[in-house]
């Protein structure tokens, strides 16, 4: 092992103290000391796999097990499994001979090069730390698991080799599904950290709604405003100073409304080019888990996505209201009329994809009241 580049260790857990002592130092140091007096050597370990039978029972291998970033429970074969198995072909003796010669360490030590280079260059965005710490929060309340801040880190540092590794510049929450394979404990805790995980992997609408009741609330203003001055936003036919004022106030809150509408779309379309392409275009998740995770992230993503376009259409109509030389005087406050009428109640908007949604998902995109309404309108059209 202390010349290895790739390592498999079997049944790690049944390692003794001295044993455990020196796996602990390649592990974390990448140095080995062979025996009492020797001069310690660096190893050029890469990468180790280790396979348990059993989970650990003592502090020491719960140290142990903590240094292997990424787990899987291994379940016996299934029938349709084995099926594969029997019916694979098995290579020569010839080919074995060939793939023996040949050497792959210097490809492995450009890619680990290339790929850890680029990785002070990955970013990690709001909605990502966001969800990382949601998920921590779940795992050590509800699971009841100490997540050390070792593996917190790591983990985070393997999301951006995630990302690097399909040539992006940031980690997306894509990349957070390999959370399902690091945080668990036990093996019963893995259904309800990737479900967890799911849910919350939809960027979070909440600015939607949050932007319909301010555009609301500046509409209702804006157009009281508008009625005073006779339509006048520039002062030229002769409103006051103060009123215009305000309204430059409004129309520039309306402007950063719908910058962070903007930045939320762009996010969702974003992630639903990542979902469409996940079953094909990503090394690091299996075909039939990326097959489930986009039939349940997808139609909420896309569902969220037109709210957002719904609402930015709002906010662009009041800021073509407010728009000197853009439209006449006297259809400012119809046009703001318009808007108004057409967002009356906030949470009675839905989008005819919304309305198709499951209860599951719907439970998933709307909470509290907008819940409750989403039931209300689903039931009327039935």
């Amino acid at each position: 092992m202390p010349t290895a580049t790739v390592a498999f260790l079997d049944e790690i857990f049944k390692a003794n103290s001295a044993i455990l002592n020196t796996l602990l130092t390649i592990l974390n140091e990448r140095q080995f000391d062979n025996g009492a007096g020797s001069k310690r050597f660096d190893c050029p370990l890469k990468c180790v796999i280790g396979a348990s039978n059993e989970l650990p029972e003592s502090d020491e291998l719960d140290a142990l097990l903590d240094r292997f970033l990424l787990r899987a429970q291994v379940s016996p074969v299934s029938d349709d499994g084995l099926l594969k198995i029997l019916s694979s072909t098995q290579p020569s003796k010839e080919d074995e001979l060939v793939n023996s010669e040949r050497n792959y360490s210097d490809g492995l030590d450009e890619v680990f090069r290339t790929v850890s280079e680029s990785l002070p260059s990955i970013s990690m965005n709001q909605n990502v730390g966001i969800l990382i710490k949601d998920i921590r929060n779940f795992v050590t309340n509800t699971l009841g698991q100490y997540v050390s801040d070792r593996r917190l880190v790591k983990a985070a540092r393997l999301l951006r080799v995630s990302a690097a590794t399909h040539g992006r510049k940031q980690v997306d929450l894509i990349d957070v599904l390999l959370l399902q394979h690091m945080l668990w404990t036990y093996p019963q805790q893995k259904d309800a950290l990737r479900e967890f995980i799911i849910d919350n992997l939809t960027p979070n609408n909440d600015i939607v709604d949050q932007s319909k009741f301010l555009l609301q609330g500046l509409a209702t203003e804006a157009l009281t405003l508008v009625k005073k001055t006779m339509g006048d936003v520039t002062g030229q036919s002769g409103a006051r100073e103060a009123d215009l004022i305000t309204i430059n106030s409004i129309f520039t809150e309306v402007g950063e409304i719908k910058r962070l509408l903007e930045q939320h779309s762009n996010d969702l379309e974003r992630h639903i080019a990542l979902l469409n392409n996940l079953e094909y275009n990503n090394i690091w998740i299996t075909n039939d888990d990326a097959q489930s995770v986009k039939q349940s992230c997808l139609p909420l993503a896309v569902a969220a996505s037109t709210s957002v376009v719904n609402v930015l259409n709002d906010a662009a109509m009041l800021t073509l209201a407010l728009t000197p030389n853009v439209i006449d005087d006297d259809l400012r406050s119809s046009v703001i009329e318009i808007l108004m009428e057409s967002s009356e109640d906030v949470n009675t908007m839905f989008t005819a994809d919304e309305l198709e949604l499951s209860l599951k998902d719907a439970k998933r995109l709307f909470k509290g009241e907008k819940l409750k309404q989403w039931k209300r309108t689903r039931n009327s059209l039935q």
